[in-house]
């Protein structure tokens, strides 16, 4: 698609910033990678993240505006079909809690491309494992990322544990088979090779 679309207010505000949850000093979340502010990570490019670095409420809104900036105009060029506001919603939530190659190779992108919504929507579900096991704030995450995909006001999932200690980012089991996360892992270190963690 050559638009660029762009989350709604309500998308971030529900999705986005509650999953991540807002850390004024850098952590590092579940598989190391050290992060700042609502879930932003080197691999974002502009504000650096380094050990000890804090920042305050109105610099990590700024962040999380450039970040998903980013991941708008990239989600956007992979649509060969026009998103819903809440789709797109859906999609840019997990493309940036995700890692945008594991977007661009995974087959709910497939699927969503193919109009095969309800499979779209079913292949949130399987982006919920990192390092080898299942992360719950994952698996709710994905819960509400495929339902505010759907439309599903009533069925929200309620109670989303705020858990940005255990919120990886980018580095996601891919669920589509070892040779995929192997692929996977190598685009990734192709694209950010000061980042080593991506090979493993």
């Amino acid at each position: 698609m050559e638009t660029i679309m762009h989350m709604t207010a309500a998308g971030r505000q529900r999705l986005t910033e509650p999953s991540e949850g807002l850390r004024l000093e850098a952590y590092r979340d579940c598989v190391g990678v050290l992060t700042i502010g609502y879930g932003h990570t080197n691999a974002a490019g502009g504000l650096r993240v380094t050990p000890g670095l804090k920042i305050t409420a109105t610099q990590a809104d700024q962040v999380l505006a450039d970040d998903l900036g980013k991941v708008e105009s990239e989600v956007s060029a992979f649509l060969k079909r026009v998103a819903m506001p809440r789709e797109f919603d859906g999609l840019a939530d997990l493309a940036f809690n995700i890692g945008i190659g594991n977007f661009r190779s995974s087959t709910l992108l497939r699927k969503f491309n193919a109009n095969d919504r309800n499979g779209a929507a079913d292949a949130f579900l399987t982006w919920n494992r990192a390092a080898g096991r299942v992360v719950s704030g994952l698996t709710h995450r994905r819960a509400l990322e495929r339902s505010w995909f759907l439309g599903d006001v009533a069925g929200e999932p309620t109670g989303l544990p705020l858990e940005p200690l255990d919120m990886p980012h980018g580095l996601h089991d891919h669920p589509d088979g070892a040779m995929a996360r192997a692929f996977n892992r190598l685009a990734l270190a192709a694209r950010f090779p000061s980042r080593g963690q991506f090979a493993r």
